[in-house]
């Protein structure tokens, strides 16, 4: 009976915290991204395949090998947890408090989301074959959000957004101050709003 070899949970392991540690930097991928989530699909059946193998073992040496037993059990629980919490185990998009959340569609799938944290930060995430993130502050007086202390300035595009009333509901405006002209740069249909006369809605 072959030795069982300690590194051959290495690799299930090493998915397991890809996944469960993306949230806080999948979004300095930008368009890696999509090629990112394809590898990370192969890596995970070349895991189930490794799985299989195992089980086969398993089976072959009438489970006697309490060790492999054991290698096996713990290869499929991940493999589960993984299958089923593809995002982790904590989903950390869902502790977000957000005070105010905006979204614009665009084509091919693509798509702009504003949302302001309870905290005064905000993040830009622009999905279009790929993911890119800006993080900062803001601060909010009256109708008006103003942007600044930008995570990336290269990235930044937007000076203030102002909230009005839209054909469907609330939208917010976004404004960029180019050589003392402001200019209507986007505008985003808002979702969730609590933010109202300038302060926040408890």
């Amino acid at each position: 009976m072959k030795k069982i070899k300690k590194y051959k949970l290495l690799p299930f392991i090493i998915l397991f915290l890809i996944l469960n540690t993306m949230y806080f930097w999948e979004g300095y991928l930008s368009f890696l991204v999509m090629p990112l989530t394809f590898a990370l699909i192969i890596f995970y059946l070349i895991l189930l395949f490794k799985f299989l193998k195992q089980l086969m073992k398993v089976i072959k040496y009438k489970f006697k090998n309490k060790k492999r037993i054991i290698l096996t059990i713990t290869m499929l629980s991940l493999l589960i947890v993984m299958f089923v919490f593809p995002y982790g185990i904590i989903n950390y998009r869902n502790l977000e408090k957000n005070v105010l959340v905006a979204y614009q569609e665009g084509v091919a799938g693509c798509g702009t989301t504003l949302k302001l944290r309870a905290n005064n930060k905000f993040i830009f995430t622009s999905y279009c074959f790929g993911i890119t993130e800006v993080k900062g502050d803001y601060k909010y007086q009256n109708d008006t959000v103003f942007f600044n202390d930008f995570s990336n300035e290269r990235l930044q595009e937007y000076d203030f957004g102002i909230i009005e009333k839209g054909g469907n509901g609330e939208i917010i405006n976004l404004y960029q101050i180019d050589n003392d002209t402001i200019k209507l740069s986007y505008w985003l249909s808002i979702k969730e709003n609590k933010l109202k006369y300038g302060f926040i809605e408890k």
